[in-house]
């Protein structure tokens, strides 16, 4: 005859040992880290130790929509390449900021959204309104997400933002990331409504160069998008040394 195995006693020890042994593991690593642990009101917050950093930028003028952002994306303490720029189709482009989990998340949801209604192209508007109505429904749960969705559509050029709130705006010029600021410093001191397309690729592009130099959490290439009414292009992938050696003049 077969002798009985009491399985679940079995598994009970088994389950405590793993508990006991991850418990240790995590108190080590806590130790080992001097960081504060997550506060306890409120579920699902983003981690106050994670560090978000990166540095995007677009802007319309005449001939269209400018986008550039660089290589660069910070995960926690470790540095990663990653292209931000999803091509959600030949007329629509969205750059992410934040989390790289979560943006490229909703932003291949948004794609698979916008595909041909009634053999017709989404307009910006209405591609902008999508990712905006998703984040309603999972604002406060800890999600981090700057996005601008770019395109040309019949009323022309669009830009527009939106982020993790389900904030929704329309505008001339955004800029996302840690870098932001110092983009934007460097784009408003030289964006006219006149602006040639070539002057718009050097305005971009020392935009970004002085932000990565500025920015600790910036850098790698920049990768620089033109949408026009024929759909968008890629411009160049410059590395940001050359352009930092571009610019240097009043930077150091």
């Amino acid at each position: 005859m077969l002798k009985c195995v009491n399985v679940s006693g079995y598994v009970k020890y088994v389950s405590v040992f793993l508990f006991v042994q991850f418990m240790i593991l995590i108190k080590s690593y806590v130790g080992s880290k001097n960081f504060d642990p997550p506060p306890k009101s409120g579920w699902m917050r983003p981690c106050p130790w994670m560090n978000h950093g990166t540095t995007t930028l677009a802007f319309k003028f005449q001939h269209g929509v400018i986008i550039a952002v660089c290589h660069c994306w910070s995960l926690g303490m470790h540095l990663q390449e990653f292209n931000k720029v999803i091509e959600i189709n030949p007329y629509l482009l969205g750059t992410m900021s934040g989390s790289a989990a979560d943006c490229q998340y909703w932003e291949i949801l948004l794609a698979k959204e916008c595909r041909l209604r009634n053999n017709q192209r989404i307009s910006v508007s209405d591609a902008s309104k999508l990712p905006s109505n998703m984040m309603l429904g999972y604002r406060g749960m800890g999600l981090s997400i700057g996005s601008m969705i770019c395109g040309w559509d019949k009323k022309g050029p669009g830009l527009y933002y939106v982020d993790e709130n389900g904030t929704r705006l329309s505008g001339r010029m955004f800029s996302t990331g840690s870098g932001n600021g110092y983009a934007y410093g460097v784009v408003d001191s030289g964006y006219r409504e006149d602006i040639t397309v070539e002057e718009a690729y050097e305005l971009v592009c020392c935009g970004i160069a002085h932000a990565t130099h500025r920015d600790s959490y910036s850098g790698g290439v920049v990768n620089l998008y033109h949408m026009r009414e024929d759909g968008w292009i890629k411009v160049c992938k410059e590395d940001v040394s050359e352009l930092l050696h571009r610019y240097k003049k009043g930077m150091f």
